[in-house]
């Protein structure tokens, strides 16, 4: 018994220490993004949902795909993690710290990356996401809208948008064929439809996703 407080006051003692020294403890990944010191980011109750703004650049036939994929995000947890503030914002596109989560199309892309379909940029403070940005590669890729038939080299761009809204709720790549956070999509892949159980209780590990 006495062996079981002192080793109980010595666990109290080093987690005092760790925090007065400003380090947390690692914490499994749950396939999210982690920090430094390998602590999940994710967003706060009080910046939830995430609002999100998109660029003028982005076709206005694809605004319908961008419902769909916040959509898909607010069916799955049954709450609202995200809403579109904006569908015609202008200005500056490139991604940076302004307090904007931005969608954007860009018509140029490095050729080192011509692979790449779209990029999500996080920014955090210690564990809480405060702004994201998602940029597509309209350079290298054609894009087909929700109602569109995928035939040949295009890629469904709501599939392809609610990978990226992944990222932005912090989901890390996952090589489960069954995850949307799949690190490729493949020409003609539609992943609208999928049950999605694997990544929402990724996200269970941060966020109150209540169908689970």
């Amino acid at each position: 018994m006495i062996k079981l407080i002192s080793r109980a006051l010595i666990v109290v003692v080093v987690s005092l220490v760790l925090q007065a020294c400003g380090k947390l403890a690692p914490e499994l990944s749950c396939n999210m993004a982690r920090n430094s010191q390998k602590q999940r980011v994710a967003w706060t109750d009080a910046r939830l949902p995430v609002k999100l703004y998109i660029h003028n650049s982005v076709p206005r036939k694809h605004h319908e795909d961008l419902k769909k994929a916040v959509e898909f995000w607010n069916n799955k947890s049954n709450q609202e993690l995200f809403e579109i503030v904006s569908f015609f914002t202008d200005g500056n596109s490139s991604p940076k710290r302004d307090g904007y989560n931005m969608i954007s199309w860009k018509d140029t892309w490095e050729s080192e990356n011509s692979t790449e379909q779209a990029r999500t940029q996080l920014n955090w403070s210690k564990t809480s996401l405060y702004e994201a940005d998602i940029v597509v590669n309209d350079h290298n890729f054609d894009y087909a809208t929700f109602d569109e038939e995928l035939k040949g080299k295009i890629v469904d761009f709501t599939s392809l948008m609610i990978h990226e809204l992944g990222h932005v709720l912090g989901l890390a790549h996952n090589e489960d064929q069954s995850s949307v956070m799949n690190t490729k999509l493949a020409y003609g892949e539609d992943r609208q439809e999928t049950e999605n159980i694997v990544d929402v209780k990724s996200l269970s590990c941060e966020y109150d996703m209540k169908d689970i």
